[in-house]
């Protein structure tokens, strides 16, 4: 395998990320380090670096996703906020490497439901999905709606967004928001204020 400049930025962008992105999650992280960047040539990277047998691929319905962990280990996707989780179930058939006659080289199995995370704002009630406020440019992030994006679709709470996710207006990273409410009663005293 050649090792081209965007091969290594799509191994590297890979190597250790547990939250495992889609090609064009991938693409528009890369984007603004490697402007020439193509979504055709990540999808044939990953394709390439997937038949190196460096990266494996995860098929969650529509949505292809890719894992830089090479060990055998199974995953977790919450049916709430899209996240997939790496977990550790051991598996038989793993071990004997055999099934009915036939070699096993690969087991993949996905677990469905609601994450941990899900789980504990679903009984934070109402405070999961307080919207917040970008302080560079004033974007308002609503869990309900989310932003589009598979790192946030609709329903996702400020807490659970991934520490890669930015704003969408400005690019601004996740500490640059506070809560609306608070966004509002600094803007109040700041009028108060005498000049």
């Amino acid at each position: 395998m050649v090792l081209t400049i965007q091969r290594l930025a799509v191994l590297r962008y890979l190597q250790g990320n547990k939250d495992h992105p889609t090609a064009e999650e991938i693409h528009r992280a890369l984007r603004p380090h490697y402007p020439t960047l193509s979504l055709a040539t990540v999808y044939n990277t990953l394709d390439t670096l997937k038949q190196a047998g460096l990266i494996s691929e995860l098929n969650l319905g529509k949505e292809k996703r890719f894992d830089p962990r090479g060990d055998w280990h199974h995953h977790f996707y919450c049916r709430v906020c899209g996240r997939i989780y790496d977990v550790s179930v051991q598996c038989p058939l793993a071990k004997e490497g055999r099934l009915d006659g036939h070699r096993v080289e690969t087991i993949q199995a996905i677990f469905t439901g609601c994450c941990a995370a899900c789980v504990a704002t679903e009984e934070q009630g109402e405070a999961a999905r307080a919207p917040y406020r970008c302080v560079v440019c004033g974007w308002v992030y609503d869990p309900l709606k989310g932003d589009g994006s598979p790192a946030a679709p609709a329903g996702t709470p400020f807490a659970r967004l991934p520490e890669s996710w930015c704003c969408k207006v400005c690019g601004a990273p996740r500490g640059k928001f506070v809560p609306v409410e608070t966004a509002l009663l600094q803007k109040r005293s700041v009028q108060r204020e005498p000049r």
